[in-house]
């Protein structure tokens, strides 16, 4: 159970760092 709870905390994180870069990337764009 601890392993696949693993996978799937991991892929959250892949996830959520995904959309937090897609949020921040355009604002760096801009900026530049």
């Amino acid at each position: 159970m601890d392993y696949s709870s693993g996978r799937t905390l991991r892929r959250l994180d892949t996830i959520v760092s995904g959309r937090i870069r897609q949020r921040i990337l355009p604002f760096y764009n801009v900026s530049d």
